[in-house]
């Protein structure tokens, strides 16, 4: 007679290639789990963008720093002193990422928080600088978690 023949379920791999496996559910040993991703979103930097680079790189960086924002955003006009961005990136505790030497004088006279990361030389386009910053995320968010209080990246 034998056992009753049961039919097997085959994963459809063209539903969600991507997919990833649900919390308490042990994965692919390669991939992460749900829980270690939103570990890393919880503990990544929060990046405030000058006025001197585009707001459209928010959107670009949004896997990597996802509460990052530009001062645009945030509701601080073009006009706003830079004494008052750095108010607002320490009150509430963002990394201000920009293109121009004045945050950079800030740094070196009022010392952390917050933290500057400047991009050297920036005479390039959004997406560039955000291949730039993406190339570095590693390397930002160590720098955010640390006591230092300028971060520059060069375009190689």
């Amino acid at each position: 007679m034998g056992y009753p023949r049961l039919a097997r379920r085959r994963p459809n791999k063209v539903q969600n290639p991507q997919r990833l496996p649900g919390i308490g559910i042990r994965g692919h040993p390669s991939r992460p789990t749900v829980r270690l991703l939103a570990q890393r979103h919880s503990n990544a930097v929060k990046l405030l963008f000058d006025a001197n680079i585009s707001r459209k790189i928010v959107p670009l960086l949004d896997d990597l720093f996802p509460k990052s924002t530009h001062t645009t955003l945030a509701g601080l006009a073009g006009e706003t002193s830079d004494e008052t961005v750095w108010e607002f990136a320490r009150d509430h505790s963002f990394a201000i990422v920009t293109a121009d030497k004045d945050f950079v004088r800030l740094a070196e006279v009022n010392g952390p928080p917050p933290q500057v990361v400047r991009l050297e030389k920036m005479d390039y386009s959004t997406e560039v600088a955000a291949d730039l910053i993406r190339r570095y995320a590693v390397a930002i968010n160590d720098f955010g978690k640390g006591a230092k209080a300028l971060l520059v990246l060069r375009r190689t």
